[in-house]
Parts: C-alpha cells; sequence; structure tokens
C-alpha cells in the first residue's frame, strides 16, 4: 500500500518532534556557499564546553544567554568554530569563585580560554562579550593562543566581540599569541585588561607568532612593560597594524620608561 504525502509529513514531523526532545540543545546544519556548518545553541557552561571540544568541519556556537564559567575552556579539535552571541548582548564572564588552574591544558598561566592541541584550529567571535572578572578579583588571561603541536592556531575577534576586564600576573592580560599562532583583529575591542608583566591588552612571542590589525580597538589597557601590545619576537614573528585604534594604553611600572601602546623589543 503506498503512503500518502500527508502520512508521510506526519511521519517526519514526529521524528523530528522526537528528536528535538531527545537533544534539548538545539543542532541545527545551515548552508554557507559550498559548506555544511552545523550550528548548535548554547545556554550553559558545561553545554559551552562541550560544543568547544574536539571541534570536526565548521561549526557555530550561539550563545543565547550570559555564561558564567567556574573553570577556564580548553578549544580543541581540527576544522573552525565561530562564537557568536544570539542578539549581541551576551557576555560569557568569571564567576567570583572561579578557578582557572595554572598551566591546565599546557597553558602558560590561567587562562579563560586555551586554544590548544595537535590539530590545525581557527577561532571566530561576533557579537560577544568576554569578561574576565577584574572587579570580583579574579585573576586570569582571557584567552591563550597556541600550546601543542600544530602548525596553526588562529583567533579572529570580528565585529561586536569584545574581550574585557581582566588581570594576570602573567604576560598578555587579553591575548597571549603563541607559537605558530595568529590572532586577528577585525572589528573587534580589547578593553580594560591589565598583566603585570609584558602586554595588558596583547602578547606576541614565539616563533611564527603574529597579530594582524585591520580594525577594531585596543583600549584602556595597562602593563609593567606595555600597555596595549607587546611584541616580544621570535623566528618569522610579526605584528601588522593596518587600521583601528590603541588608544589611552599605560604602563604601570614606575622605574621604566616605555611606550603605553605598542613596545617593540
Amino acid at each position: 500500500m503506498k503512503q500518502s504525502k500527508q502520512s508521510k509529513f506526519l511521519v517526519v514531523l514526529l521524528t523530528i518532534v522526537m528528536v528535538v526532545n531527545l537533544f534539548p540543545t538545539l543542532v541545527l546544519a545551515e548552508d554557507i556557499g559550498d559548506e555544511l556548518v552545523m550550528v548548535e545553541e548554547v545556554i550553559t557552561e558545561d553545554e559551552l564546553k562541550e560544543a568547544l571540544t574536539d571541534v570536526n568541519g565548521e561549526r557555530k556556537i550561539i550563545v543565547a544567554n550570559d555564561i558564567a564559567l567556574s573553570s577556564g575552556v580548553a578549544i580543541t579539535g581540527m576544522g573552525s568554530v565561530t562564537i557568536q552571541g544570539k542578539t549581541g548582548n551576551e557576555v560569557i564572564y568569571a564567576s567570583a569563585d572561579a578557578n582557572f588552574a595554572s598551566n591546565a591544558h599546557g597553558g602558560k598561566g590561567p587562562n579563560m580560554f586555551l586554544i590548544v592541541g595537535d590539530n590545525d584550529i581557527v577561532v571566530t567571535l561576533e557579537n560577544i562579550t568576554i569578561d574576565g572578572g577584574k572587579d570580583q578579583k579574579v585573576t586570569t588571561r582571557l584567552f591563550q593562543v597556541g600550546s601543542g603541536s600544530a602548525t596553526s592556531y588562529q583567533l579572529t575577534l570580528g565585529e561586536g566581540s569584545v574581550l574585557r576586564n581582566a588581570h594576570t600576573n602573567e604576560s598578555g592580560g587579553g591575548v597571549f599569541v603563541r607559537q605558530n599562532a595568529l590572532l586577528t583583529i577585525d572589528g573587534g575591542c580589547i578593553q580594560n585588561c591589565i598583566s603585570d608583566n609584558y602586554g595588558g591588552g596583547v602578547q606576541v612571542s614565539g616563533k611564527e607568532a603574529a597579530l594582524i590589525m585591520n580594525s577594531g580597538s585596543i583600549m584602556e589597557n595597562s602593563g609593567r612593560y606595555a600597555g596595549g601590545i607587546c611584541y616580544y619576537g621570535g623566528v618569522n614573528s610579526k605584528v601588522e597594524l593596518y587600521g583601528g585604534s590603541i588608544t589611552n594604553n599605560t604602563v604601570v611600572s614606575s622605574n621604566v620608561v616605555r611606550p603605553g601602546g605598542v613596545f617593540v623589543n
């Protein structure tokens, strides 16, 4: 007996309902050109961490509300992942009692986010704010890019992305760019981050470590050596500034004279 179009439709509809009930976290697929991108909506710390573990292929994570982090997030896998706020007002922030363990996942110092592993990976932030909880006396860096044996770790700060309010005893209050790593700023902002060492906003140090700034801003950061950007070099490393603004960054050490904006060792 042939199944009618109406009954076939009901079967498909019931199947979709069953899948949604089994998987409360929304997972969809989105066509972008010839690529099929998995889209997942997250609302909790555990969901965010799970979505960023072992990334495979193209993936988009939609943050649907504010999320408090109690510990660091290691972004691993192979491919690319975009972390995007649903409305643009969402904040991922350090909880007051957060414990960002020093050197976790092979990182240098406490990190909220660590792009790590043995495979090449690209991470993009859009319309999302990452807040390090400096006002709550939390001590952590926001991002470390690179730690492992991969040949390329990349972080892009896209339009509407803000990294803010971090305080670390290590280098790079906002972002520490390490070996084989690239930070690209395309409209994003790094603001009000403090390092008790090198680079309040960004530290670039290591073989083939690079910063490319096309647009956006690095502002109101401070460090013992360079407030905005500290470029400490390395084989084939580079800092390229094509656009954007670097303003109101300061050096906090009283016994050295160094630029507040950009320091090149």
